[in-house]
């Protein structure tokens, strides 16, 4: 169970039902006066019906704002104070594990499951003690959702079926006994963050303090002020006992001006009574005692429980006595507030009670103020009418006031805060005399009255208060900052409507809030005892996800009237807030329904504090070919040729996720608040560079059309996606040389994607290689800047314009914002540098440099002739041998592998340049057997008798099994000579073009 006790804080009034239980169980298990324990707020089984020693003293700071949770997504929470109203959910609750959380949910909470697949857990997998739930309603729990937690629950809870629940459950209502599923963790009570919820000690009463007005009126009332306090005079805020109450003189009547229990009173003029104090009252109640005798009387107090008693000082009701009344209680320092003082009279006669309307005139007065126990000590003192007030009554007459029909009117000027009465002595007027004709005292003291701060002005050092996403940055989301709080007096310029609240402070628009920075401080504001809870409304994105605000939300420590959360505070998400500052326990003192409002106005833009990244790993298919024009891929083989197209199975794709600096996602980081995904950000500054990692020849790979596509896909991730390169017709291809060279020999092919940020050099020409120092450099290509990186992905960059590069810039990934990808470099868990991000080991296929040779070939005339020809490529010629060569390309259409490669058919074949008695028509192509493991051949039909000669056959190729056969320079189709009837031997001249092998 839990105990929500140390907040000075009060339930809200409207608790009407819970309260009327707590009244009931106190009056069946007994009187207590305790502070609610935390280890007896759980107990080791599941508890409904908790007593009052189980019952939490929480209620929502004044001005709360509760955020609404998301109905899908998930919903982290952040640490420290949460506020959300109830709603029926699907989704789940983080917390940030290792943090203490406590969430208070106003309304119904129904964690419902949806299918088999879909239910909504709590903290699910983590500690229970890390999270404290409070539901101000009814909780229903279905049979899907694991929930760990301490849960308590300002009403019934049902669970349906058997849900997993660790930690513990306390109810005021129904709960239903443990499960198989529900497990009590002992551990997570003891090592909870209960923050001020319960006491980890016993009860701290010591004595009561009773304040009571030297003064009185027969025909009035007197305000009692009865505080628990402990051993050091602070209020014990969580007292729940019954007190009876009594008179010196057995005279007077009971009643309750401020306290959430009535009074039980019998005899309105035995002056005996009992009170019940309630956890709302927070240890002080006001009572209202009147008396028709003209007594001197005191009032005393007593503990029910432990028996202590307190004794007041005397009260003097008088028959002649002034009353000190105001039309509104709501005293608001630095603003004149008007009062009146009434010369109020009984009858000696007729015993009536009434105004002295007869009386008419000035009169001198001895006026006084007597700070509560609630006044802070130091604080200015009021001034009335233009005099300022002594503490004690002062030896001589300080204030005339003039009187018309018994009334008078007087103006309390405050230039601090404080929680003071007055109290009037007229001993020398006249108004009232004795038998002897010798002036009787009149006097008379007012209520206590709260004069309180007129707002609370927030400042955050260094907000640029950015009211759109287009705004200037302040804080990384998760980055510690500094909220000021100052108790301000009033203005009028900030009150236009003359209502008290500073205009605009009481809405939810951060642009129309009246400025309060130029106010004057409250010296004493926070010297009272107060504290301030900050929370925070997400203005931008409209309906984002909203934490609130984490880290140090409550100032409890000012001096001059202002205080600061000393840089701890934080918020998680992107996007811009607004803050609310408030009083605590939502009461200034023993002022009762009044709010005292501040508002920062826009704070803001947050932005995500890095990226993490993943993506996927791409396979390089083997070459294109689309023989057949039809569109699709002819090539089944598992190599490529240089020159040859082939492409990656899908495109390189990056998926960014944006996080805070806890490594939370910050799911506001879409739309306009996305930096990556915007109209500035396109592929000429998300450069991706491809480098081949293990290629040596001097042809460089090169793509024929490449792009960048950016997609936000909501909820902090954003794909980066490079096009054009899955294209197998148009994605890589190594340009193939006429020639080859040392490093044509075969490799395969492994390629690296790089994505970094925008380049600040204005011409490539300044670009220049920073040497990696090693043997080989890699070769690296990218669609805008045809250049050579090193390893290390730096460049040098020429900034005083002499033509040789001088210092160098890191190239990362980041945003618009400077947001970049990050690395955790000495593996300690943090996050440290920036860097480029990588996407390796890209592999699938070989890479030969190739060609297509034909043999020469004579015969008779008389006969149909035969030529070879072969699939090449240049390679080592022997595994152990540096000499470099070709060879027959045995993979090209192989019968064992069953690969489509290379297709000669007689397409792909014509005859040329007849020589002597050769004439064009008498020799034909008669049949082709295409490539088989390589090699194939093809026959010519016999010309006949007389037409000796020589024919040139030629063989069409795509351009990567072509060659320099002739070493002129210039890529050659592979071609042959067929000679019929015609040898070396004969010394005829013929044209005779030799193969280069």
């Amino acid at each position: 169970m839990l105990n929500f006790t140390g907040y000075k804080n009060r339930f809200s009034k409207g608790l009407g039902l819970a309260l009327c239980l707590t009244l009931i169980l106190k009056v069946v298990f007994g009187n207590i006066a305790f502070a609610a324990i935390c280890s007896d707020v759980f107990p080791a089984s599941t508890t409904s019906s908790a007593t009052a020693s189980q019952q939490l003293s929480y209620s929502y700071p004044g001005g709360q704002t509760f955020d609404n949770f998301f109905y899908l997504l998930t919903n982290s929470i952040g640490t420290g104070d949460r506020y959300y109203n109830g709603r029926t959910m699907f989704s789940d609750i983080e917390v940030t594990p290792g943090s203490a959380t406590r969430l208070f949910v106003n309304g119904d909470l129904i964690l419902d499951s949806w299918g088999n697949f879909i239910a909504a857990d709590v903290n699910a997998g983590g500690d229970p003690a890390d999270l404290i739930l409070v539901v101000n309603g009814d909780l229903s729990i279905s049979n899907k959702s694991e929930v760990n937690a301490l849960i308590y629950v300002q009403g019934d809870v049902t669970i349906t079926g058997n849900p997993v629940i660790n930690g513990a459950i306390t109810a005021t209502g129904s709960a239903p006994n443990a499960k198989t599923n529900q497990s009590y963790d002992a551990d997570a009570v003891a090592n909870a963050d209960f923050s001020s919820l319960c006491s980890l000690a016993g009860p701290s009463f010591d004595h009561f303090n009773i304040s009571v007005p030297s003064a009185a009126s027969t025909c009035g009332m007197a305000a009692i002020v009865i505080t628990a306090q402990d051993a050091s005079n602070a209020t014990v805020t969580d007292f729940v006992d019954t007190i009876t109450l009594s008179t010196s003189s057995n005279h007077g009547g009971w009643a309750v001006t401020v306290g959430a229990n009535s009074i039980s009173d019998s005899d309105t003029d035995d002056g005996a009574a009992t009170y019940l104090f309630d956890l709302t009252d927070a240890g002080q109640v006001t009572l209202a005692l009147t008396n028709s005798h003209a007594d001197i009387l005191t009032v005393t107090a007593v503990d029910s429980l432990t028996s202590t008693a307190a004794v007041s000082s005397s009260i003097t009701f008088s028959d002649n006595a002034f009353n000190v009344s105001t039309t509104s209680t709501d005293v608001i320092a630095g603003r004149d507030h008007s009062f009146n003082l009434e010369y109020l009279k009984k009858d000696p006669v007729t015993g009536d009670c009434g105004t002295a309307s007869d009386f008419t005139g000035s009169v001198n007065l001895k006026m006084s103020y007597s700070g509560s126990v609630n006044h802070p000590a130091g604080a200015a003192a009021p001034t009335v009418s233009g005099v300022t007030l002594p503490s004690t009554q002062p030896a001589s007459n300080n204030l005339t006031l003039s009187f018309a029909s018994g009334l008078a009117s007087l103006t309390l000027s405050s230039t601090d805060i404080g929680e003071y009465r007055f109290d009037v002595l007229d001993d020398s007027s006249g108004l009232a005399v004795d038998v002897s004709g010798s002036p009787i005292n009149i006097a008379g003291s007012s209520a206590d009255y709260s004069v309180r701060p007129f707002g609370l002005a927030i400042a955050v050092p260094a907000n640029p208060a950015a009211s759109s996403a287009t705004g200037g940055i302040f804080k990384k989301a998760g980055e510690l900052f500094n909220v000021q709080v100052s108790g301000v007096l009033y203005q009028s310029s900030d009150d236009g409507n003359a209502d008290g609240i500073p205009d605009g402070h009481d809405d939810n628009d951060p642009s129309n809030n009246a400025d309060l920075s130029d106010n004057t401080t409250a010296p004493s504001f926070g010297a009272e005892g107060e504290s301030v809870a900050s929370s925070s409304t997400l203005i931008l994105p409209a309906l984002g996800n909203d934490p609130g605000l984490s880290g140090t939300t409550t100032i409890s420590t000012f001096s001059s009237g202002s205080g600061d959360t000393a840089t701890a505070t934080r918020f998680d998400e992107v996007g811009i807030v607004e803050i609310s500052a408030a009083i605590s326990d939502g009461t200034y003192l023993s002022s009762t329904g009044i709010t005292i409002y501040g508002k920062s106005g826009y704070l803001g833009r947050f932005t995500p504090a890095y990226f993490s990244a993943s993506a996927n790993i791409p396979i390089l298919d083997d070459g294109w070919y689309d023989y057949n024009s039809d569109g699709s891929n002819d090539w089944s083989c598992t190599f490529t040729y240089q020159g040859q197209g082939f492409a990656m199975d899908v495109s390189p794709r990056l998926t960014l996720t944006a996080l805070n600096a806890s490594g939370i996602t910050t799911q506001n980081y879409t739309a306009n608040f996305n930096k990556l995904f915007s109209a500035s950000v396109s592929d000429k500054n998300i450069h991706y560079v491809i480098s081949d990692n293990v290629a040596t020849t001097g042809s460089v790979p090169t793509i024929s059309s490449t792009s960048i596509t950016i997609n936000d896909l909501a909820g902090g991730l954003i794909d980066l996606v490079i096009n054009g390169l899955n294209d197998g017709a148009n994605g890589l291809s190594y340009t193939k040389s006429v020639q080859p060279s040392a490093g044509d020999e075969a490799f395969f092919a492994e390629f690296s994607v790089y994505f970094f940020q925008e380049l600040t050099n204005t011409s490539p020409s300044l670009l220049t290689v920073d040497d990696p120092g090693e043997p080989s450099q890699p070769i690296i290509f990218v669609s805008e800047i045809q250049t050579y990186f090193d390893d290390s992905a730096y460049l040098n960059t020429d900034t005083n314009s002499d033509g040789n590069g001088d210092t160098h810039q890191d190239l990362v990934l980041r945003d618009a914002d400077n947001i970049c990808y990050m690395i955790d470099t000495n593996a300690d868990g943090i996050v440290d540098q920036c860097d480029e991000f990588v996407i390796s080991g890209i592999i699938g296929t070989e890479i030969r440099y190739g060609r297509l040779s034909i043999d020469n070939a004579y015969g008779s005339e008389l006969l149909p002739l035969s030529m070879i020809y072969r699939a090449e490529y240049y390679d080592l010629i022997t595994p152990t041998s540096p000499t470099s060569g070709f060879k027959i390309n045995d993979q090209d259409n192989s019968n064992i592998s069953a690969c489509a490669g290379s297709i000669v058919s007689s397409a792909e074949i014509s005859l040329s340049d007849f020589q002597l008695n050769l004439n064009s028509g008498e020799t034909a192509l008669s049949s082709t057997s295409g490539l088989s493991d390589g090699l194939g051949s093809l026959t010519l039909s016999a010309p006949g008798t007389g037409n000796q000669g020589m024919v040139k056959v030629n063989i069409s190729v795509p351009s990567w099994l072509q060659y320099d056969f002739d070493g002129d320079g210039a890529a050659d189709q592979p071609s042959a000579i067929a000679s019929f009837g015609v040898s070396a031997g004969d010394g005829i001249i013929f044209y005779l073009k030799e193969n280069f092998r």
